[in-house]
């Protein structure tokens, strides 16, 4: 799942934690769970594969490529979302984001960080859990409309 999905995921769940440690690991946890679930991987990883010798170079557009989305995204979320504590919707993002950056490393280097290899192992295990068969059209077509929900849960959704 892309990233900007994770963290618009985490500044909704932020509303409901008032600890920027709660957050963190409530950011970390919603991507586990949302990776649980096919989301179109699996067309990602066949596109990067097509030509071995540019693999690290599309893993870098890509990442590159969902980094600006989160940033525009973020900059969306600090003038047009009511957040009520940024601070905590900022931990809690940073964590949603942390299973896939682990990920990302991991690839470039070809080595697993060893105090973070438990997360890492844990994030495969999970985002393998089901065959995700789902095309990256698909995926994309299915994380749209999930981003464009949560923007509106965060419009719409009384805080507590």
């Amino acid at each position: 799942m892309f990233i900007t999905v994770h963290v618009a995921t985490a500044v909704v769940i932020s509303e409901t934690i008032s600890s920027r440690i709660i957050g963190f690991v409530a950011g970390v946890i919603s991507h586990l769970f949302l990776d649980f679930f096919p989301h179109g991987d699996k067309g990602l990883k066949e596109w990067v594969e097509k030509t071995p010798k540019r693999k690290k170079i599309k893993i870098l557009f890509v990442a590159l490529t969902d980094i600006l989305f989160v940033w525009v995204f973020a900059i969306f979320a600090m003038k047009r979302l009511p957040i009520s504590n940024p601070e905590v919707a900022y931990w809690t993002s940073v964590g949603s984001a942390v299973p896939d950056l682990i990920w990302g490393l991991y690839i470039i280097t070809g080595k697993r960080i060893k105090p973070l290899g438990t997360i890492s192992k844990l994030h495969d295990k999970i985002q393998n859990t089901w065959k995700d068969n789902l095309s990256l059209k698909s995926g994309i077509a299915i994380q749209i409309p999930l981003l464009l929900s949560l923007i509106w849960a965060q419009i719409n959704i009384p805080k507590l």
